[in-house]
């Protein structure tokens, strides 16, 4: 039953980052750090052509927005409907038991409120790269966005002040 539950949120999680029905920007505000560079269809391409051990969603198969600072990338989809009000708390419990099961895993999980959006936010280390991913809902419950960030361990503090700058300025419409 756990196993249906989790393969269950997580093709949720990946229809949504891969079927846009909406433009991201009719959803959510974007707001990033000024320095945060906006990459199109060609930059994204040769992102992914230079960093092949990432494990982003590549240029050609996201719909969402993908953002550069360096060599922190983020990428950012979004959807409206329906959702349950329980969805993030319940996204969150199938993230924790999937990588509960990955041995040596470095992963956190935690929840989050901030502006009345609620939030998840899954932190994951690897040799590579490290990630941050987040789902977040608005107060009623009717529009959602999935992000991701990757970065190197050293930009660490980094990445760690676009994560609050965006999850602080996270604004539905």
């Amino acid at each position: 039953m756990k196993k249906i539950f989790t393969l269950t949120v997580l093709m949720i999680c990946c229809i949504i980052t891969y079927a846009q029905k909406e433009i991201v920007e009719n959803i959510v505000s974007i707001d990033l750090p000024k320095d945060m560079e906006k990459l199109n269809k060609q930059d994204k391409s040769l992102y992914f052509k230079n960093h092949k051990n990432t494990r982003l969603i590549a240029g050609d198969k996201f719909n969402g927005l993908t953002y550069k600072f360096g060599d922190i990338l983020f990428q950012i989809n979004a959807d409206s409907g329906k959702l349950e009000n329980d969805h993030v708390e319940r996204a969150k419990m199938a993230q924790d038991n999937l990588n509960s099961q990955i041995p040596g895993q470095k992963y956190s999980s935690e929840l989050k409120t901030i502006n009345k959006n609620k939030i998840a936010l899954f932190t994951t280390e690897k040799p590579e790269y490290n990630y941050y991913r987040i789902i977040a809902t608005n107060e009623t419950n009717n529009k959602i966005i999935v992000a991701r960030m990757e970065y190197k361990k050293e930009d660490e503090i980094k990445a760690k002040k676009i994560l609050d700058y965006f999850l602080k300025n996270l604004k539905f419409k």
